[in-house]
């Protein structure tokens, strides 16, 4: 099993996911994120190992962020599920702006 490289930073966020396997797309609740990946919580199970897109906003940036990420797992937490994925289309760019928001939030604690 993969270890994440960097600490994610606690967030309160809504996102939308789009499983193209299960053909649904869901308002979820980010919990937590860094430039690797994130933590949400929501009403369906994803599979271990399917591919989800998620589209997401963060506080202070402009840019909305859309990228295909791996589902690593997700655990049943009535009546919701949570769901740890990994990013993987996120460009440099992009993953530099998230890097950026949560060594910021880190600094304001």
């Amino acid at each position: 099993m993969e270890r994440r490289l960097q600490d994610r930073k606690e967030i309160d966020l809504l996102g939308l996911v789009i499983d193209d396997t299960q053909k649904t797309e869901d308002s979820v609740e980010i919990l937590n994120i860094n430039e690797g990946g994130m933590l949400f919580v929501g009403k369906r199970k994803k599979k271990t190992g399917s591919l989800v897109t998620i589209t997401f906003s963060l506080p202070g940036i402009s840019a909305t962020f859309k990228t295909t990420a791996l589902v690593v797992h997700c655990t049943p937490e009535w009546p919701l599920f949570r769901t740890g994925i990994q990013f993987k289309s996120l460009g440099l760019a992009e993953r530099k702006l998230i890097r950026t928001f949560t060594n910021n939030e880190h600094q304001n604690r």
